[in-house]
C-alpha cells in the first residue's frame, strides 16, 4: 500500500517472548492510512514481531477513526477504559485497555483479517468461531497480550488527528441521512 499519498501511525509495545518469561519482545503496530474516498479509507493494519510481519487491509468510516483518536484521548487524560477502532463491519481491528493507571501499562489486542471465503461450510471442529460477515469462513488472526506505556498514546493520537486534517475525510455518520447528523 506504501505510495506518496499514504500515512504511517505506529505504535510501539512489548511482549513476553517465547524465548521464556521475563525476556520481552519488541512490537510494533501500523496503521498505513491510504487515499480516503469520501467517508472512509482502506488501513493496511501491520503487527511487526522480531523477523515476522502480519497485516491485514481494513475498510474505515472517518467517524470510526474519530471515535478512536478521543477515546484514546480519554485513556490517556483518564487512565482507565478502554478504546477500540472498528472496521466499516463494525468489527474490531484494535483494543486498548488501562490495566495499571499507577504505571501507565496499557494492554493491547485485536485482530487482523486478510482474507474471507465466501462460503459458509466449516470442518468438523469450526475453528473459525465466531465466523465471518454472516457466518462466512476466511482467516483471522488474533493476538493478545502486548503491553505499551501511556506515553505512546500522545504520538498515536496526533497521527490519526493529523490523517484526519491532512485528509478531510468526511466524519460523518455513514449511516445517517443529510439531515439527521448535527454539524460537526
Amino acid at each position: 500500500m506504501s505510495n506518496e499519498t499514504s500515512q504511517l501511525v505506529t505504535r510501539a509495545c512489548e511482549a513476553e517472548s517465547d524465548r521464556g518469561p521475563g525476556q520481552s519482545s519488541p512490537v510494533n503496530i501500523e496503521l498505513e492510512f491510504g487515499e480516503a474516498v469520501g467517508d472512509h479509507v482502506n488501513v493496511c493494519t501491520r503487527l511487526r514481531i522480531e523477523h515476522r510481519t502480519l497485516e491485514a487491509l481494513h475498510t474505515h468510516y472517518g467517524m470510526d477513526i474519530l471515535n478512536f483518536a478521543d477515546s484514546l484521548v480519554g485513556l490517556r487524560d483518564r487512565m482507565e477504559g478502554t478504546a477500540r477502532l472498528l472496521d466499516w463491519d463494525e468489527n474490531v481491528v484494535l483494543c486498548l485497555t488501562v490495566i495499571d493507571s499507577g504505571r501507565g501499562r496499557v494492554a493491547i489486542g485485536g485482530q487482523l483479517v486478510p482474507a474471507i471465503f465466501w462460503t459458509k461450510v466449516a470442518s468438523q471442529d469450526n475453528l473459525l468461531n465466531p465466523r465471518l460477515l454472516d457466518d462466512q469462513g476466511g482467516i483471522r488472526i488474533a493476538f493478545e497480550g502486548l503491553v505499551a506505556d501511556q506515553s505512546y498514546l500522545s504520538p498515536m493520537i496526533a497521527g490519526l488527528r493529523l490523517f484526519l486534517a491532512e485528509s478531510r475525510i468526511s466524519i460523518r455518520n455513514p449511516m445517517l441521512g443529510p439531515f439527521d447528523n448535527p454539524s460537526i
